[in-house]
């Protein structure tokens, strides 16, 4: 429990950023907002752990009592075993002389029996190991319950003929023998036995041998929890609660109530944190925007055969001081689906314009492409924000492209209404690219709406791409489809020089992908441009083959 709350507490202790600023850790305000929800909840769990208790405790009292009948007849049944001996056939049919010494000798040795009687088939006891010869009956109920007992044997509490104390009479017989036993054990040791089993459980207990209790204890009927009887001997054992036995019972099994009350708290704090976390990624990615605190990294795109960056992708990337690296892949959905999408496009453009106007030199002839998506690019708004920013601006229009995914399943009107849209943005200078080639349902029909300057093949068709590969005839057909249209072609994805060899006997010269570079942060993609891209690897490729025009710039 002690290792969920730390987690727990490292976890949410930490602060929010929210339009800049550090708001206060998760962990307060989960408190402060649902401090008392908490509270109840444990109390709400103690209270059902004891009621819950209230039948276990019976079952705990029940499972006493069959403890102690059990070990009270064990006793017993270990008494017999031990004297046995003097029911042997070499004893029968003698005096008492003869049987007072093992008779004395099993009192000596035993720790249980006060004084061992020998009695004949009618009920005479005619040796005892204390007085030696002697001459009186057992009573007529008792034979009676030795003869009707299946074991031969029955017990009987009873004042004892020469010390007038009581005691417990333990009397049997074997069916093949005359002779019987009565054996004297003191109700203390039984009772030292049972109170054994009792200690601590805040469970009172009485022993019945028949009719008649070997404590004097008033007990009070209606506190009784449980009953046994044996089946061996005319006993029973019977438990009664103490006044304080409830709280007591519970108290032993409180842990269970803290358990569950801690992972029931820690359940009730992750499900708020992921209520108020489902609210703080939105608020903190507004604020990102608002500060500029999302970063462009750039990927080159690599006319390969002589190593020269023609132009390169700009990436969106959120490393927010709290919760580190956040994956495009969350928080790119997440701005279409909490509305921020066309403000974060907005703000890709705007930095990309930036960073060209800070290094015209360096932009001479290459390129900054923009990823726009479906929802973005048919809306009227956007539309005007691109127009107002370009109209002055040809010399900047014409070193960006915005690349629009072909696997955004658009409907006919919504091709119609996109036509319409890169019309108006083409004749401000800037040029477009189909994304992800291949990947969509539409493929021939959707570049054909459209005046499209660049075809980027996705990185699904390279990355198992080999020799005998059949994805080499679907490059083929995509190459001839770009040059039939007039469209250049980049290839994204590329890792190994196998892939590029391959595409390069095809005619693919321009590539990108981390065979060539990782995305890039700005410096190093600038200390990349500045050196003139002689340091991107360049490779003897295995059968170069020359491709006419397909410049992208």
């Amino acid at each position: 429990m002690a290792f969920l709350l730390v987690v727990v507490s490292r976890r949410f202790m930490n602060p929010v950023s929210y339009r800049g600023r550090k708001l206060r850790p998760y962990l307060p305000q989960l408190f402060k907002h649902t401090g008392t929800q908490l509270i109840l909840a444990c109390l709400l769990i103690v209270g059902l752990t004891f009621l819950i208790c209230i039948p276990f405790a019976s079952q705990h009292a029940q499972t006493h009592t069959l403890l102690a009948l059990t070990t009270i007849e064990k006793y017993f049944d270990q008494i017999k075993e031990d004297s046995d001996y003097l029911l042997a056939s070499e004893y029968q049919h003698t005096d008492c002389e003869r049987l007072l010494v093992p008779l004395r000798k099993g009192v000596f040795q035993s720790d249980r029996v006060k004084e061992i009687g020998v009695f004949d088939r009618d009920g005479r006891i005619f040796c005892t190991s204390n007085t030696g010869k002697t001459s009186f009956y057992l009573y007529q109920t008792m034979l009676d319950r030795i003869n009707r007992s299946p074991f031969q044997q029955t017990l009987s509490y009873t004042k004892t003929r020469l010390s007038k104390e009581q005691s417990i009479v333990l009397m049997y017989k074997n069916n093949q023998e005359e002779n019987g036993l009565s054996i004297l054990v003191p109700p203390r040791y039984v009772i030292s036995l049972v109170d054994d089993l009792f200690i601590n459980s805040h469970l009172n207990y009485t022993v019945r041998v028949i009719t008649r209790s070997l404590t004097s204890i008033e007990l009070d009927k209606q506190d009784r929890l449980s009953v046994s009887h044996s089946r061996k001997y005319p006993l029973e054992v019977e438990v009664y609660k103490q006044k304080s036995y409830l709280f007591y019972y519970f108290l032993s099994k409180s842990w269970i109530a803290v358990m569950v009350a801690a992972l029931v708290n820690v359940f009730l704090v992750l499900q708020k944190n992921k209520k108020l976390s489902s609210h703080a990624l939105p608020m903190s990615l507004e604020g990102a925007l608002q500060c500029k605190h999302l970063e462009l990294y750039y990927q080159p795109i690599v006319e390969h055969r002589e190593g020269r960056i023609v132009g390169c992708e700009a990436l969106l990337r959120w490393n927010d001081p709290i919760q580190g690296m956040i994956s495009p892949g969350i928080f790119i959905p997440l701005a279409e689906k909490v509305g921020l999408i066309e403000e974060v496009t907005h703000y890709v453009i705007d930095q990309a314009c930036i960073f060209l106007d800070e290094h015209v030199e360096l932009f001479q002839d290459k390129y900054i492409s923009v990823n726009i998506s479906r929802s973005v690019i048919l809306k009227a708004s956007f539309i005007d924000k691109v127009v107002a920013a370009f109209r002055s601006r040809p010399d900047l229009a014409n070193r960006i492209v915005f690349e629009i995914t072909e696997d955004n399943d658009f409907t006919e009107k919504e091709l119609i209404l996109l036509r319409e849209k890169v019309m108006i943005m083409t004749k401000l200078g800037l040029r477009f690219a189909v994304d992800d080639f291949g990947t969509g349902y539409s493929g021939l029909h959707f570049i054909r709406q459209c005046d499209f300057d660049f075809l980027k093949i996705d990185k699904v068709f390279v990355k198992n791409l080999y020799q005998e590969s059949n994805l080499v005839p679907v490059l083929k057909s995509m190459y001839r489809l770009a040059e039939d249209l007039n469209i250049n072609v980049i290839v994204e994805g590329v890792e190994e020089t196998e892939q590029l060899n391959i595409l390069d006997s095809l005619g693919f010269i321009y590539i990108q992908g981390f065979y060539f570079s990782k995305p890039l942060p700005a410096e190093d993609f600038l200390i990349r441009l500045k050196a003139g891209g002689r340091d991107i690897n360049r490779k003897e490729l295995s059968s170069p083959k020359e491709v006419g025009s397909n410049l992208l710039i």
